[in-house]
Order: structure tokens, then sequence, then C-alpha cells
């Protein structure tokens, strides 16, 4: 799989898309692997797209550690690589993305082991309210 950056158009009309989020938070808390997370956590800030790709990027950040998790429809990560050279100030461009090599990365990125740190950072949702995953979202 080619993992070079490409272009995409930004979309911040459209209805929040949570789907993705809520499937990736699930496997996060099945799994041993994973950092535990609920969707949440998250609001929703965007999506970005492109069309020769027929690929939607949404764009979820985290409230506490203001850290972004961007996933297309089947949950795969995606890293945002800065401005389209040429279109810094457009604000129809939606900058460049690059997929993860795995959804594990883009997890990473979320910065959660900030929460299990000694003081920790304060989790404005913390586990222990979180509802129990057959009533989750």
């Amino acid at each position: 799989m080619a993992r070079q950056p490409f272009s995409t158009e930004a979309d911040y009309e459209s209805d929040p898309v949570w789907f993705p989020l809520e499937q990736v938070a699930r496997l996060s808390r099945l799994s041993a692997r994973m950092p535990a997370f609920h969707p949440g956590e998250f609001m929703y800030a965007g999506r970005m797209f492109n069309a020769r790709k027929r690929l939607d990027i949404y764009l979820y950040k985290h409230g506490d550690t203001r850290r972004y998790l961007n996933l297309d429809a089947a949950g795969h990560a995606y890293e945002f690589r800065g401005p389209v050279p040429g279109r810094e100030d457009d604000i129809t461009s939606g900058g460049r993305y690059r997929r993860h090599r795995s959804l594990m990365e883009g997890i990473w990125r979320l910065d959660l082991w900030m929460f299990d740190q000694h003081p920790p950072l304060f989790r404005s949702f913390p586990p222990e309210e979180w509802p129990s995953d057959d009533m989750a979202i």
C-alpha cells in the first residue's frame, strides 16, 4: 500500500458521522493491546474528502488530550501531514493526509497514556463513568 500523502478538501457543514469512532472505541475497550477510550470523550471536528480516491476522513478531537483521531468509514486511521502547498490560506483545502500503518499507530497518537502518568492528566469522562459495553453507543 502506498503511503504517500494526498490532498483533501474540507467539509465542515456535514452532519457528524459517529459510526467509525464508535466501532474503534468499542474495539479499544475489548482489546487488551489498546488503550481503552469512549466516543463520549471526543468532539466531531469535520470531514475531509478526496473525490478521486472516493475517501472520506472523519476528524474526532479528544476533549482532554486535544489530539485528533482521523478515521475513514472502515476504521482506518490517518495522519494529518500539513497544508497543501500553495493552498495554505484556502479554507476549502482540507490539507494532506496519509494512512497510518496500523490503527494502533493512530490511537497511540491520542496520547491516552497521559492519563496513567503521575500525576495523571485529568480525564473529564473517566472509565468508571462509561456505560457498560452492552449499553454503549
